[in-house]
């Protein structure tokens, strides 16, 4: 998915391919629920409803964050292609970090809670 958004700025004003990579982008979506949403029930049998809600409620924060980020950055021209490029590789770096992160860190080994 953060290929598609990198690649986006390079397609400059060519709507037919940046449609096509918006598509690509947005069903790409579909591969990141088979390993983050049923984590939790495989870490925990106690608690999963918590453990997701508290999961849920920390990765909601970006949903706030990057429209307020991007206001800031194309609020001098909300016209200009390179700014909004940066907004383009913002969301991209976001996506390989929250990767990255679950890569790293996540693991469905049983956890014990008591």
């Amino acid at each position: 998915m953060s290929i598609t958004f990198i690649l986006i700025p390079m397609a400059a004003c060519n709507k037919l391919l940046v449609i096509i990579l918006l598509t690509i982008a947005g069903s790409s979506l579909g591969f990141t629920s088979g390993g983050d949403i049923p984590i939790v029930s495989d870490m925990t049998s106690e608690y999963p409803a918590t453990v997701f809600a508290v999961m849920n409620a920390i990765s909601t924060i970006n949903g706030f964050l990057t429209p307020y980020i991007i206001g800031l950055i194309i609020n001098a021209n909300p016209h200009s292609i390179q700014l909004w490029s940066y907004c383009f590789y913002y969301v991209s770096g976001m996506s390989v970090f929250g990767v990255s992160v679950f890569l790293f860190f996540a693991e469905a080994k049983r956890q014990n809670w008591g």
